[in-house]
């Protein structure tokens, strides 16, 4: 019998729509509007230049009721996710928010879109803890520390601004030598800005990547 592989995912980034939504902040708090590809760090504070005083506000609506709970779902990530759990065992690995309500709200996010529920849910920002075959996020830093302590493992970098190299910023394979990318393909979204991640991209990839490994055990069994 074939072991079914373990797949961890991502939340913010991945399935929410965490950046919309503090843009959305902001744009509240201190009337300027940014773009999501102008985020080119994980630092949203310093990425936009903003000041001290307009991070304490963005940080203070991010902690409100009711944030976490009402972000929106990527277009096709429940789709996306329901593929990945005819393919492996499906597990979300969600870093909290410093907010008393962010892991209540996020539980139940996704357990209401998602269809997770407490027992394949892990909140920790020590990702590199849990182990599994592949795991889905956008965060380079998280991937490669992850790969160290899961060897044989694929972390699948779904691309955004914040994860791209700059001038002061270069990636090299070497740094997660097992990770997988996927293609940055500039889909055009209904408010015409370039899609922000690609779920059949990431479905596809995991999909042939477990049909190769099939393939490797039956030509070594031969």
């Amino acid at each position: 019998m074939t072991r079914r592989p373990t797949i961890l995912v991502d939340c913010d980034g991945v399935l929410a729509d965490f950046v919309e939504a503090t843009l959305d902040a902001i744009q509240d708090e201190t009337g300027k509007r940014f773009s999501f590809k102008e985020i080119n760090q994980f630092d949203i504070g310093r990425a936009l230049g903003l000041e001290p005083d307009e991070v304490k506000k963005m940080v203070a609506r991010i902690c409100t009721e009711s944030f976490c709970r009402d972000l929106a779902a990527f277009e096709g990530a429940r789709e996306g996710l329901d593929a990945l759990r005819e393919i492996g065992n499906v597990y979300c690995v969600t870093s909290p928010f410093r907010s008393p309500f962010w892991m209540y709200e996020r539980q139940m996010w996704l357990e209401e879109q998602m269809g997770f529920t407490k027992a394949n849910t892990f909140h920790t920002s020590a990702k590199y803890l849990v182990r599994g075959d592949y795991l889905v996020d956008d965060k380079l830093d998280t991937l490669v520390e992850w790969e160290k302590r899961n060897p044989g493992g694929h972390g699948v970098l779904v691309k955004a601004p914040w994860n791209q190299p700059t001038a002061d910023r270069s990636y090299s394979v070497e740094v997660a030598p097992n990770k997988f990318e996927l293609p940055w393909r500039g889909l055009e979204t209904a408010a015409g800005e370039p899609g922000r991640h690609q779920w059949q991209d990431i479905v596809l990839l995991i999909r042939s990547a477990e049909a190769v490994k099939q393939m490797m055990t039956t030509y070594n069994a031969l």
